[in-house]
């Protein structure tokens, strides 16, 4: 369709073109008059623009990558947020959505069943850690770390220390906060002189602004870094509350196996009981329900008592 529309454009007729190439004449016409644009197609449009589109995307790789894949509902819910960033009354988006949006996008987005490496559990830690723990044991791996380290062969230029951070003494730090307490304490009276310029520290500076990473590389615009927010590493910790227990002798634990023994052998002795009785009930509904024979009365004396 596209090279007729060229062909037109270049001075062909379009029943020559339609010829030519096998496309529909009022499709190629409607197309060459300028009536549709090409490339429209029919339906309602995307609920999300395909700038916004590319960001979830770019978002749900950037999860992916750091160890945090989305589920399906995540991805669903952060679309609804970008929607309504754009349209506070707008609504939810479905799971047809979700179906489309993953067929555009089978190219950088695929599903799979989550693998016990990604989340685990306290009862599959020990065999996850098994198989790193007997490969980190090689030979080979402790010489490999012992080159990269420059311990052997020693090699003291093998760490880049451009990446390190300057060192600091304890006695600088202990120094700052002597001197800031003197001239605390210098200001705070009046009859004392005023500490010289050179013994004030200087002001703190104030941290730099954290700038989202996928917002410094471009892939999302910056009204979307609240709404598509960076990967947190900050580990959470949670307070345990203090539960009170009791140590259980022999003899109470043997009057508990038998309590419940004694619960299960009841609940088991209703269950019987029950169903007994919807037995019979099954019974004499049947009874019920047989139709009774039909006799000729002059045939009855025949059959006897």
């Amino acid at each position: 369709m596209l090279r007729a529309v060229e062909a037109c454009k270049e001075g062909m007729s379009v029943r020559q073109a339609v010829r030519l190439y096998k496309v529909p004449r009022s499709t190629l016409a409607d197309r060459v008059n300028g009536r549709v644009t090409h490339g429209a197609v029919s339906g309602p449009g995307q609920l999300l623009s395909k700038p916004d589109e590319l960001s979830l995307v770019r978002y749900c790789q950037y999860m992916a990558s750091h160890g945090h894949p989305l589920t399906k509902s995540q991805c669903s819910a952060f679309g609804t947020s970008i929607r309504r960033e754009r349209d506070p009354n707008a609504q939810p988006l479905s799971r047809t959505w979700r179906r489309n949006f993953r067929q555009r996008h089978h190219v950088d987005l695929t599903l799979r069943t989550p693998e016990i490496i990604d989340r685990v559990a306290k009862v599959n830690f020990a065999r996850v850690l098994s198989g790193p723990y007997e490969r980190c044991k090689a030979r080979r791996y402790v010489v490999a770390g012992f080159r990269k380290c420059g311990i052997f062969p020693y090699n003291p230029a093998a760490v880049d220390t451009t990446r390190l951070l300057p060192a600091r003494r304890p006695e600088d730090a202990a120094g700052e906060t002597d001197t800031t307490t003197v001239s605390l304490a210098v200001t705070s009276g009046s009859s004392a002189t005023p500490p010289s310029t050179s013994s004030v520290p200087p002001p703190p500076v104030p941290p730099r602004p954290r700038i989202h990473p996928l917002v410094a590389s471009g892939d999302i615009s910056a009204d979307l870094a609240e709404i598509l927010m960076e990967c947190d590493y900050k580990k959470k910790t949670t307070r345990r509350l203090p539960v009170a227990a009791r140590v259980i002798t022999g003899e109470e634990f043997q009057q508990l196996f038998r309590e419940r023994e004694e619960k299960e052998q009841a609940a088991a002795a209703l269950k019987e009981q029950r169903a007994q009785l919807r037995r019979t009930k099954m019974e004499q509904l049947a009874q019920r329900q047989l139709p009774a024979p039909l006799l000729r009365p002059d045939l009855e004396p025949l059959l006897g008592p």
